[in-house]
C-alpha cells in the first residue's frame, strides 16, 4: 500500500467519552498549524490511474479500469479521457491543485449507505483542530433527478458533521469543521460515511484532505520594512485575552518558507532581530504548553513575514536655470547631479531622499525656418515648445508666418521659468529658370518630357517636381502624356519657382481605309496603302499568298476569300493598321462529254472530266452501265490526267454501245468539295 494514500476523511474520537465532551465548531478562524495529513492530497503521477490498490476505503473495492462502477473507487489525475457513462454524464475534472498530474479519489457509491474511508491520527489534549476535504458532485448539472451525495463525518461511529446534499453544479467545494479535544486526548479515528444510496448518481470526487491544529489568530504583515539599524523588533498581534497563557517559538526560513528552523531562546511574543538583512523570513509558532510546542500535531503558526529594506522614493527631479540655485533641508545647491538629503520617516527610521538637480540648458535654442524667402512666397518661423513667447513682430505664438525679408527675434520662457532668445536674418532671393516641354512623338504617346534648366538665384541644393508630387534632384521628367503640368523648382518651401507647361499630342498617323476587292481564283493583284504621313515600314499578314510581307506593294494571289492586315509605322515610329478584304471568285468548273466513240480515230476516243484550275483532286470517279454495274473507277487522281480517262472497256473487253451513268467527288484548292454526276453515250 502507498502510505501517502492512507488518508482520513472524517473524524471519530478514540472513545465515546471524547465524543460526548467535544463541541463541534465551524472552520478555524485563527492561526493554523501544519497539515498532519501529509498524504492528504493523494500524491501525483504521470499515469492516468494509480496501478495498485491503496487499500484506503473499507467496504469498497479498487478499480484500475475506468470509470469505476457502483461500490468501486479509483485514484486518478483526471477523467477527461474516460469513456462509457463518464464521457456522457460526468463532469470532466482534474484534482483541486496547481499540479497538472495531481491525483484525487473518484468514488462510485455503493447501493447501500456505509463507510468508504477512515484512518487514525495522533492529537494533543485541549487543542483545537480543523478537518476539511474538497468534494465535487461528478454528475453533470444538466442531468435532473439523480441522487446527490450526502456525507457524514463520524466520531466513534456517531455522526458529528454532515455535508448535506452536495450540489450538482460542477464545482469543487470545501466541507469541514473544527473542534477542541479533551485534556487527555491522544488519538482520534477519522471516518467518512455515505448516507445516500448508490444507483443513478451519488458519484463524487475527493481531494485535499487536511487536519490542522487551530489557535487564536496571530497577525503579522506579509512584509516588514527595515531601515538602517542594528536591531529590528517584530511584534505580532494575537487575538486572545491572555497572550501569556500560550507558549511561543520564533522560527526562521532561508528558502522562502519551504523549511523552518527554531531560533534558540526566542520564546517571547516579540523578537529583537540583530543586524536584520533583507530577504530574511520569520514566523511565530504557538501552542497551549511548552511540551506541545515541540509536537507538530499540536502547534500553529502566524503568517510569515519577509524583511525588506525600506527603499528611498524615486529620485525627485528639480530643474533650475543657469546661474540659479535651490535650497534643500537648509543647504543651497547650484550644480546639477544627484544629491542625498537625510530625512526622518514617520516610523522614526533614518532615510535618504535622493534629489536629481537638473540645470536647464537653453544655450542651443534656435529659431527653426527658412532664412531665404522668394517673392510671392512666405516662410514659417518656429520657436519650439515653451511656456511663453515674445516675437519682435509682437506675436506671442510658437510660430509666425512672414512674407518679407528682415531680422526676426524671439524671447521664450520655459515651463521652469528659464529664459532664452534668438534672432534670424531672412534674406530675399529670386529664383529664375527655364521650363521646356517636348511633346509626345505620337498621338496618345507616353514619351513626352519636361526639363527645368538655367536655374539661378540661390546657392543651395534644389529639388524639382511636377504638380507638387515626387520631389526629385533631377531636372528632367520623362514618360509624360499630353496635358498641362505645373513644373516647380524649389530651394525651400519659401523659395520656389513654378510655371505651367503644356504638352500636346501631334496629328495621329492614320492609314486610309480600302474598299473590298474582288478577283477570280488564281488571279493576282498588287496591294497599295496610303496614309496621312509618310509610311516608314510595312508588316503584312498573313504571309500566305503574298509576294512579300514587308514591302510597300506586295502582289496578292489569295485562293479563297479573306482579309490581309497591314500594320504600318510612320517615319517617327507611330503605328496604325488597316484591313484589305478580298472576295475570291472560285474556279470550280468541271466539264464531261455526253458521248464518245472509242474507235481509235483520234477524235473522242475516251471519256474524262475536264477541270478548271480550281480543281485540286478527283477524289472519286465511277461509271455504271444501265444495270448498275460499275465498269470504271478511279480514286485520288490528279485532274485532267490520263488516270481519269475511260477507254470504253469493261473487265478487259469493249463495252456494249449504249448509255452509261457517271458520278464524281471533287476537291478544290480553296478547301471546298463538291459532287458531280451525269450520263454519257458510248458509240461504236
Amino acid at each position: 500500500m502507498n502510505a501517502k494514500l492512507r488518508i482520513a476523511i472524517t473524524l471519530v474520537f478514540f472513545s465515546l467519552c471524547i465524543q460526548s465532551s467535544m463541541a463541534q465548531q465551524g472552520l478555524c478562524k485563527g492561526a493554523l498549524g501544519e497539515n498532519i495529513f501529509k498524504r492528504g492530497d493523494f500524491g501525483s503521477g504521470s499515469a492516468n490511474v494509480l496501478g495498485f490498490d491503496p487499500g484506503i476505503a473499507p467496504g469498497y473495492r479498487y478499480s484500475a479500469s475506468t470509470p469505476p462502477n457502483d461500490g468501486l473507487y479509483v485514484i486518478t489525475n483526471g477523467n477527461a479521457s474516460w469513456g462509457s457513462f463518464s464521457a456522457t454524464s460526468w463532469v470532466k475534472t482534474k484534482d483541486r491543485s496547481a499540479d497538472p498530474n495531481g491525483y484525487f479519489m473518484v468514488v462510485n457509491a455503493s447501493f447501500q449507505p456505509g463507510l468508504f474511508y477512515q484512518d487514525t491520527v495522533t492529537v494533543c489534549g485541549n487543542t483545537t483542530y480543523q478537518f476539511s476535504a474538497d468534494i465535487i458532485n461528478l454528475m453533470l448539472p444538466s442531468f435532473v433527478g439523480y441522487i446527490k451525495p450526502n456525507l457524514s463525518f463520524l466520531v466513534d461511529g456517531k455522526e458529528v458533521y454532515s455535508s448535506g446534499d452536495v450540489p450538482q453544479d460542477a464545482i469543487w467545494r470545501t466541507y469541514g469543521f473544527s473542534f477542541t479535544t479533551p485534556p487527555d486526548a491522544k488519538q482520534i479515528v477519522l471516518s467518512l460515511r455515505n448516507n445516500a444510496p448508490g444507483g443513478l448518481g451519488n458519484d463524487i470526487g475527493l481531494d485535499n484532505i487536511t487536519f490542522l491544529p487551530c489557535g487564536p489568530l496571530i497577525k503579522m504583515p506579509d512584509t516588514s520594512y527595515i531601515c538602517v539599524s542594528d536591531v529590528f523588533k517584530l511584534m505580532p498581534t494575537i487575538e486572545i485575552n491572555d497572550p501569556k497563557s500560550l507558549a511561543y517559538q520564533w522560527q526562521r526560513s532561508t528558502d522562502e518558507g519551504k523549511t523552518w528552523t527554531p531560533i534558540p531562546g526566542a520564546n517571547n511574543l516579540h523578537i529583537d532581530i540583530e543586524k536584520p538583512r533583507e530577504g530574511q523570513t520569520f514566523r511565530l509558532a504557538a501552542a497551549a504548553s511548552a511540551t506541545q510546542l515541540n509536537n507538530p500535531s499540536c502547534n500553529y503558526f502566524s503568517y510569515s513575514t519577509v524583511l525588506e529594506r525600506k527603499k528611498a522614493p524615486k529620485p525627485k527631479e528639480i530643474v533650475i536655470c543657469p546661474g540659479g540655485s535651490v535650497t534643500l533641508a537648509g543647504q543651497v545647491y547650484r550644480d546639477s547631479g544627484y544629491f542625498d538629503v537625510a530625512l526622518k520617516t514617520p516610523s522614526g527610521c533614518d532615510s535618504i531622499l535622493v534629489h536629481h538637480i537638473i540645470i536647464e540648458d537653453l544655450s542651443r535654442f534656435r529659431i527653426k525656418g527658412d532664412s531665404i524667402i522668394c517673392p510671392e512666397n512666405f516662410s514659417i518661423l518656429d520657436a519650439g515648445n515653451f511656456a511663453k513667447y515674445q516675437w519682435s513682430t509682437g506675436a506671442t505664438t510658437d510660430i509666425i508666418s512672414i512674407e518679407n525679408p528682415g531680422t526676426f527675434s524671439v524671447s521664450v520662457t520655459s515651463v521652469h521659468g528659464c529664459p532664452a532668445s534668438h534672432s534670424l536674418v531672412v534674406r530675399a532671393r529670386e529664383l529664375r529658370g527655364t521650363m521646356t516641354g517636348t511633346d509626345p512623338r505620337c498621338a496618345l504617346g507616353k514619351d513626352g518630357s519636361i526639363s527645368i534648366t538655367n536655374v539661378s538665384g540661390v546657392n543651395r541644393p534644389l529639388v524639382y517636381t511636377l504638380n507638387g508630387k515626387d520631389f526629385q534632384p533631377g531636372n528632367t521628367f520623362n514618360g509624360l502624356v499630353a496635358g498641362t503640368y505645373n513644373a516647380t523648382v524649389q530651394a525651400s518651401p519659401a523659395c520656389k519657382l513654378s510655371r505651367s507647361v503644356t504638352l500636346s499630342d501631334p496629328v495621329a498617323f492614320q492609314l486610309e481605309d480600302v474598299d473590298k476587292i474582288s478577283l477570280k481564283q488564281f488571279d493576282s493583284i498588287p496591294l497599295s496603302a496610303r496614309a496621312n504621313q509618310t509610311i516608314g515600314s510595312y508588316r503584312w499578314s498573313p504571309v500566305e499568298g503574298l509576294s512579300c510581307s514587308d514591302c510597300a506593294e506586295p502582289f496578292a494571289q489569295p485562293l479563297k476569300s479573306g482579309t490581309y492586315t497591314l500594320i504600318a509605322s510612320s517615319a517617327l515610329g507611330c503605328v496604325d493598321s488597316t484591313n484589305f478584304v478580298f472576295e475570291v471568285i472560285p474556279r470550280h468548273n468541271t466539264y464531261a462529254p455526253n458521248a464518245f466513240s472509242p474507235n481509235d480515230d483520234g477524235e473522242n476516243d475516251f471519256f474524262t472530266l475536264f477541270c478548271d484550275r480550281g480543281v485540286a483532286l478527283i477524289a472519286h470517279l465511277s461509271i455504271f452501265d444501265r444495270w448498275g454495274n460499275e465498269v470504271f473507277r478511279v480514286q485520288n487522281a490528279k485532274p485532267n490526267g490520263t488516270e481519269t480517262r475511260w477507254d470504253g472497256s469493261a473487265r478487259g473487253k469493249p463495252a456494249l454501245q449504249g448509255l452509261y451513268v457517271w458520278r464524281a467527288d471533287v476537291e478544290f484548292v480553296d478547301g471546298e468539295t463538291a459532287s458531280r454526276s451525269g450520263s454519257v453515250l458510248l458509240l461504236k
